[in-house]
């Protein structure tokens, strides 16, 4: 596949029509292919690469799992790493095959896509869900809370005004709010010196003076953004997430902050029990 024609200009190869009507997939699907199998079929700078059977068949394979998992190419690649528990990489071992196979079937069932797990597990957007939280978001957020101090007389607890603003932007109540910085230990986290800074940012034409200083809480949001997911698709009552809490590691949980898709698994599972 020359995707140059040997010239300097990148065109669009005459054989790629051919190579996506094989495969029944489209260009940028084809795209991501090429990225997941890139150590197998390498492209030289100037975009050649020449496909024999073996490169073919192993992009059809690929093709092939994401079709019995029910799967594009986008959401193939990013269950791969769910699984994986790393960088995706191209299914070469039956091992490989037995183990998609297996989270397709506790895929089909579950509460959740595999957009929804790649936000929760890794904390990665997908073409179909996305963070709520962006820094414009949070740039509104701490002017609201500042704009919430009286021009006169004591100013309330800045951190107390952030999370009732929290509870608007989630549709949460108080508990469950609570009960989700305490599930990753955001509650010591967010009254910490960072978070007080950028709650007191300065702000021009409504753009933060120095963005950087928002950056803690966006990041604690975006943590907040997760966990809040993962329970309202499991339709958690505050008392079972209080209780995932106390006992996450009787489950094989290890690190509440850095879960795995085991342990997503693993409260699913919980979650049929209670």
């Amino acid at each position: 596949l020359d995707t140059t024609l040997g010239g300097g200009t990148p065109v669009i190869d005459p054989k790629t029509p051919l190579l996506l009507a094989g495969l029944g997939i489209s260009e940028t699907d084809l795209l991501l292919l090429f990225d997941l199998v890139k150590a197998d079929l390498p492209f030289t700078a100037n975009g050649h690469c020449t496909l024999d059977r073996g490169k073919l068949s192993l992009l059809c394979r690929q093709v092939l799992v994401g079709r019995m998992l029910g799967l594009g190419v986008p959401d193939l690649i990013a269950a791969l790493g769910l699984v994986q528990g790393a960088a995706a990489a191209p299914v070469g071992t039956l091992d490989q095959v037995e183990a998609m196979q297996a989270f397709g079937s506790w895929l089909g069932p579950a509460a959740f896509t595999v957009g929804q797990l790649q936000l929760i597990v890794s904390g990665v957007e997908s073409p179909t869900v996305k963070f709520a939280t962006t820094p414009q978001t949070v740039a509104a957020l701490v002017q609201r809370v500042q704009a919430a101090a009286p021009p006169a007389g004591p100013a309330p607890d800045p951190v107390a005004t952030l999370k009732t603003e929290l509870c608007g932007a989630f549709t949460v109540g108080a508990g469950r709010l609570a009960d989700v910085l305490t599930w990753t230990g955001q509650d010591a986290v967010i009254t910490t010196a960072p978070i007080h800074d950028a709650l007191a940012a300065t702000f021009t034409d409504g753009l933060p003076d120095n963005p950087a200083l928002i950056q803690p809480l966006t990041d604690l949001d975006r943590r907040l953004e997760r966990d809040v997911l993962l329970f309202a698709q499991l339709q958690l009552p505050d008392a079972e997430v209080d209780s995932l809490t106390a006992n996450a590691a009787q489950l094989g949980i290890a690190d509440r902050s850095a879960l795995k898709l085991a342990d997503v698994q693993a409260i699913a599972a919980y979650t049929g029990y209670v």
